[in-house]
């Protein structure tokens, strides 16, 4: 192997000059870096905070990626199993550079090593965070109807999405949860990415459009208040905006689980969703 060199970057344009190629390989596995990079391409300021954006490689190959948009976790990439040089060097640009990072997210192997390797060199202690599934979709199965309509949130739908914006965050996302979730719902409302099931005049689940690839697009959050769980509205829900993306002209959609929701899994899979792979995170005290 020829030596390594770490790289950082000033912008998602020169990130994706190295990387959009190599990451679409594997568009629906790398979806959540990939989408993230490309939400900063089309606006550097789509984030509240500057991002982390670094490669490690030789003169071949790529060894290693990474992106962090503080406070959301370090992401990484690697088509080895085991980089230890590249995420040596990482760790310590990192840290040499004062980068907080709060969590790691990647694929399991490749985020306990970081782990391991982050604390070494900041001191500071890791726990298992959360157990996440990607689940793809080319083709939705009808889930049985249910009584109730899809149609996209409007503005007058602003309170309610932000509250449950709110909501989910604290319930599905408790070390995590952002503390402007309201704003980011309202932000997303007036994108035109919310969408939601609606039953006799009343809101009972919603449904957000979120990361963008060339080829897919995810769905990010799906949420329905502990009152209407158990009806089929988030199966109806989800697959009718499912649905509507394929129809858009995107090639797959893609989503994000909790594996200790076995609940959330098999609604996925029974409109069509399939197992990817696995992401573990692991958070920093």
């Amino acid at each position: 192997m020829n030596d390594l060199n770490l790289k950082t970057y000033s912008s998602a344009v020169e990130f994706l000059e190295m990387m959009q190629t190599i990451l679409e390989r594997r568009e629906e596995e790398n979806n959540l870096m990939l989408g993230v990079a490309l939400r900063l391409q089309a606006n550097h300021l789509a984030y509240k905070n500057p991002p982390y954006l670094a490669t490690v490689a030789d003169n071949e190959k790529v060894e290693l990626a990474a992106t962090m948009t503080p406070p959301f976790p370090l992401l990484l990439f690697s088509e080895r199993e085991n980089p230890d040089s590249a995420l040596q060097m990482l760790a310590l640009d990192l840290y040499q550079n004062g980068w907080q990072v709060p969590r790691v997210l990647s694929k399991p192997a490749l985020s306990l090593e970081f782990a391991r390797i982050w604390a070494s060199v900041s001191g500071r202690k890791y726990r298992d965070g959360m157990r996440e599934r990607i689940y793809t979709l080319k083709q939705v199965i009808p889930p049985p109807s249910v009584s109730g309509h899809f149609r996209p949130a409007s503005l007058d739908d602003t309170e309610l999405v932000s509250q449950w914006y709110h909501d989910f965050q604290r319930e599905a996302l408790p070390d995590n949860a952002a503390s402007d979730a309201r704003d980011i719902g309202k932000a997303r409302l007036v994108n035109g990415d919310i969408f939601l099931w609606e039953d006799a005049g009343k809101v009972v689940s919603l449904a957000v459009k979120a990361r963008t690839t060339r080829h897919g697009c995810c769905l990010a959050p799906v949420y329905t208040p502990p009152e209407y769980r158990g009806r089929g509205y988030a199966s109806n829900c989800v697959a009718a905006l499912s649905q509507y993306l394929l129809d858009t002209g995107y090639q797959f959609t893609c989503l994000f689980t909790d594996l200790s929701n076995p609940i959330s899994n098999s609604i996925y899979m029974k409109v069509g969703y399939t197992p990817l792979i696995d992401f573990h995170e692991y958070i920093f005290e």
